[in-house]
């Protein structure tokens, strides 16, 4: 019976093996395709519905919300703000009223209706619904809560207005909470950021629809039959991923083409690093924008960027420094309209005082 169970799964092995195979054969042309079935998301600002909030955590959680959900596969996010280019645009040629930008987008309806005029295919609400701060140990915790919208799904064909009770794709209620810290002395600004960031990553894994698959090899830890199966599936989706990974066109897309940043420099302006480079040279790709990364104290490298950085700039200022003297570092990826995206050009290290 054993050798039989063996078999079986020997099969089912060399099954996968196959697909994987064939997958890597497919022509690049529909692997272009997929990659570039992308949705664009329209993220407007996030209210804050609890008391004794810090007065820029909204901003600071539609920034952090914005870049997650531009991080998950699929999907393009998109800030809104009433000064953006294409806003003005679109209030100049008629598609949206500039009453609807003064008054704010509270309203779903008129959100909806900027997300139509915009080109989005879908549009977030949120808010922080509550907001807590501990002690021994110090930490900052706070609920995410908002709602994801199709554009289209709830746009009437006929008169291209909303309509009048739209339904929501997907929501999320997530909690983020910050690293507890024994005898913390520190700003609590950066606390907060911590918690933002907690709370922005876990909605953007719900809006997304996908699971984790970590979190799946936790659930099926229990049976030691159904984990094999887990890690194997793990292992396979992982060796497809990195095999077609040359030709996705998405965010790991590797082109010749796509050359990153050069002549990278730093330079510490009393509060603020200036980040500054030269645009690729060379390439016959058009770029789009610039993703910007950083690492403190020779951590883990994480976006500080908010989709600000566009094609034609070359220097980001970052003001967000951590309390006290600290070492930091960068890299510059390049991110071009094709999907494609540069190997990263990483900087030297240097020490600041926020």
């Amino acid at each position: 019976m054993k050798a039989i169970r063996s078999h079986y799964l020997s099969r089912r092995i060399c099954l996968a093996l196959a697909m994987l195979m064939l997958a890597t054969l497919a022509p690049v042309g529909a692997g272009m395709a997929f990659a570039q079935d992308r949705k664009t998301v329209l993220v407007f600002p996030v209210t804050v519905a609890a008391e004794d909030v810090p007065s820029d955590a909204g901003q600071r959680s539609l920034g952090a919300l914005t870049m997650a959900i531009d991080d998950t596969p699929g999907m393009d996010a998109l800030q809104f703000s009433p000064t953006s280019p294409s806003v003005r645009r679109a209030v100049s040629e008629g598609r949206i009223r500039q009453v609807d930008v003064e008054e704010g987008t509270a309203d779903l309806g008129t959100a909806l209706s900027i997300g139509r005029a915009l080109g989005a295919d879908y549009i977030v609400m949120s808010a922080i619904q509550s907001f807590t701060r501990k002690t021994d140990p110090t930490s900052v915790e706070l609920i995410l809560a908002g709602q994801m919208y199709d554009v289209a799904a709830n746009t009437n064909p006929a008169t291209a207005e909303p309509v009048a009770e739209p339904k929501v794709l997907r929501a999320f209620g997530v909690s983020g909470a910050s690293a507890p810290r024994a005898r913390y002395t520190g700003a609590e600004a950066v606390l907060v950021q911590e918690a933002i960031r907690n709370a922005a990553s876990k909605a953007a894994a719900t809006l997304s629809g996908r699971t984790d698959v970590v979190e799946i090899a936790k659930a099926k830890k229990s049976s030691k039959k159904g984990y094999k199966y887990v890690l194997l599936g793990a292992l396979l989706v992982g060796l497809l991923v990195a095999v077609n990974s040359g030709n996705s066109g998405g965010d790991t897309d590797i082109n010749p083409n796509a050359l990153p940043v050069t002549n990278v420099r730093l330079q510490d302006l009393d509060g603020t690093i200036r980040l500054s480079w030269q645009e690729p040279t060379g390439t016959t790709l058009t770029v789009q924008r610039y993703r910007i990364e950083r690492a403190v104290n020779g951590g883990s490298f994480t976006r500080v960027d908010l989709n600000s950085v566009g094609a034609g700039r070359t220097f980001f200022n970052d003001s967000d420094l951590l309390t006290g003297t600290n070492t930091y570092q960068y890299r510059i990826y390049v991110i071009y309209t094709s999907g494609a995206v540069s190997a990263p050009a990483i900087s030297a290290a240097i020490d600041a005082e926020g």
